[in-house]
């Protein structure tokens, strides 16, 4: 059986592809790809500063925790419950085992303020205010936590 098409207009249209139709996949395939790349590493370091704010959340909600457990009631007021600014130390209830878990290893700090809320001449609550610092991508971090406890009185 012989073919209906001339043999001039079968070698017009050969199978495959020119070489300006692979260079242009190719060059749209390369786009993709770099797209692809660069969406994940932005991902990768959103992340990473979500990782570290999460560290920080821990961080201030557990010294708050250790705060909120030491003793504020009519028999005496722990030294980490006095007014003032305070940092974790040896001498505390606060170790300072917390700043390595974040960069740039910035202690954390709270500061209390004690008042007389009924009026009745005694300070009966504080206003504790953690705040957690670190240094990421070159811009300084800060979480604030803030907390209040009452004394507790006995009957």
């Amino acid at each position: 059986m012989t073919s209906l098409l001339p043999a001039t207009h079968a070698n017009r249209f050969p199978a495959g592809f020119t070489l300006i139709e692979v260079l242009l996949a190719i060059t749209i395939l390369g786009i993709g790809i770099l797209a692809t790349a660069s969406l994940l590493n932005s991902s990768f370091s959103t992340t990473k500063d979500q990782q570290i704010k999460v560290v920080a959340i821990e961080t201030a909600s557990d010294v708050a925790d250790r705060l909120m457990a030491l003793q504020y009631d009519s028999n005496g007021i722990a030294p980490e419950l006095s007014d003032g600014s305070h940092v974790p130390d040896d001498t505390t209830a606060i170790p300072d085992v917390f700043s390595p878990r974040l960069p740039g290893n910035t202690p954390i700090q709270w500061s209390v303020e004690s008042w007389d809320a009924d009026g009745d001449g005694n300070t009966d609550t504080a206003s504790i205010a953690i705040a957690v610092r670190w240094q990421q991508n070159p811009l300084p971090r800060t979480i604030n936590l803030h907390c209040s406890r009452a004394v507790e009185r006995g009957m």
